[in-house]
């Protein structure tokens, strides 16, 4: 995740708990996980989060992935 808000602050006092909604190909995700590393990046940082064990989201982000990848592919094809 990235943001230009500085979130470290609160990483050194405690676990910083965050609920993320994102889009991979057309389905909103809502995942909560808490943020576990920080990386200077551009103008802000960039997050790694750990997801909470949360029924069926691995299917669900692994089903995007692969529905957005088929996509581009199609659209990379020249055609005939």
């Amino acid at each position: 995740m990235f943001s230009e808000v500085k979130l470290g602050e609160y990483l050194n006092k405690a676990a910083l708990q965050i609920e993320l909604q994102f889009v991979l190909d057309v389905t909103t995700i809502q995942a909560v996980g808490e943020i576990v590393w920080r990386k200077p990046f551009g103008r802000g940082d960039q997050y790694g989060i750990l997801f909470q064990a949360q029924k069926n989201l691995d299917e669900l982000i692994i089903k995007e992935m692969k529905l957005r990848r088929k996509k581009e592919v199609m659209q990379s094809k020249p055609y005939r």
